[in-house]
């Protein structure tokens, strides 16, 4: 292999890393309208339709006379169909407990798991990889984590899913050799879509409006990350070995964290909670929680038939119970008009004399 063909491997990866980073993003976001099954399953089937034309032009320029599907290509592209599709389902599940920069540093793990896994395959991997893959650890931990290094639950989950990716990349550089990679890729993302599909419908029951208001993140995760990165991805496995793929492509845990400081964290600045006043109480607008303010005395005034004003004070009428002894607020009321009425009857009298 030239150095011009690893260096074009090396790029689609590089790229790949990015779209997968910002992906990340992507994801966080779209868990607050669909559940994981959902959002997996729409989005692979949006870059599935993406990717099948070039399939189809492909496939028939390489065997003018037809379209032929080998036993080999259907059970490649199912097996890589499979460890993708469980690896993204549970990093899905996981973003739905924990933040985007937090599973990049996870899910990039792989890094050290795809050589433990050469070896395992008879692959020989050199001390400088392995500095390699030390120094990438450590420079993803400052960027992702960013000092919150609590374990959860959803480690786990992420974990296992960085295992899965491992053995995902291992299937697509034995495959990518023999088949052709974009068939890897669309094969692969239908394998999602048929396996998700079930779970999606029997378990979350998403409406058409719920995928709507999660469209953007869909749209981005789908054309981008599944339609491009992915296809991308194993093309450029074709030029390179996989534990240098997988050093390569460990990059997005880096960008998946900077695209959760750049994006998320603004946004959550931009959509800060402002307290709304709303008769007498403070509503979150955020988190709809309510906050009964003091209540102020004040004064109204009204309009009798009789004079052409009468200042009552009528909050401290309506709220305060009359004590024995005093008198209630109707009596004060029937006070207040009769003697405005003698005062007018007065007037009045002096004026006839």
């Amino acid at each position: 292999m030239n150095t011009h063909s690893k260096w074009y491997g090396n790029s689609l990866l590089t790229i790949t890393a990015i779209i997968w980073g910002l992906a990340f993003v992507a994801q966080s976001a779209g868990m607050k309208y669909v559940g994981p099954f959902t959002f997996q399953c729409v989005r692979c089937a949006l870059g599935a339709m993406v990717v099948f034309p070039l399939m189809v032009w492909r496939l028939k320029k390489r065997s003018p006379s037809g379209i032929n599907i080998t036993r080999e290509m259907l059970i490649g592209g199912l097996l890589c169909g499979l460890a993708f599709t469980v690896a993204a389902v549970l990093q899905q599940i996981a973003m739905t407990t924990t933040d985007a920069g937090k599973a990049a540093f996870i899910t990039a793990l792989y890094i050290v798991l795809v050589p433990v896994l050469g070896i395992f395959l008879g692959e020989k991997v050199k001390m400088r990889i392995w500095g390699c893959v030390l120094l990438c650890i450590v420079g993803i931990w400052f960027i992702s984590i960013s000092g919150q290094a609590k374990m959860q639950a959803a480690d786990i989950l992420l974990l296992a899913c960085a295992a899965l990716f491992a053995v995902q990349i291992q299937l697509v550089s034995y495959y990518v050799k023999k088949i052709d990679g974009v068939w890897i890729s669309f094969m692969q993302l239908m394998t999602s879509v048929a396996v998700t599909f079930v779970p999606m419908v029997m378990l979350e029951k998403p409406d058409f409006g719920m995928i709507v208001d999660a469209k953007y993140p869909i749209l981005y995760a789908g054309i981008l990350s599944c339609g491009i990165a992915y296809t991308l991805q194993i093309i450029g496995q074709k030029y390179t070995s996989p534990v240098t793929a997988g050093l390569i492509m460990s990059m997005e845990g880096g960008f998946g964290g900077l695209g959760g400081i750049l994006i998320l964290q603004k946004r959550r600045a931009d959509s800060a909670p402002r307290p709304i006043m709303t008769n007498g109480m403070t509503r979150n607008m955020m988190t709809g929680t309510r906050t009964v303010l003091p209540t102020v005395t004040k004064t109204t005034v009204t309009k009798t038939t009789v004079t052409k004003t009468t200042v009552m004070k009528t909050a401290d009428m309506k709220t305060a119970p009359a004590q024995a002894g005093e008198e209630g607020p109707q009596e004060r009321r029937a006070h207040l008009t009769g003697r405005s009425l003698r005062i007018r009857t007065g007037r009045q009298g002096q004026g006839l004399s």
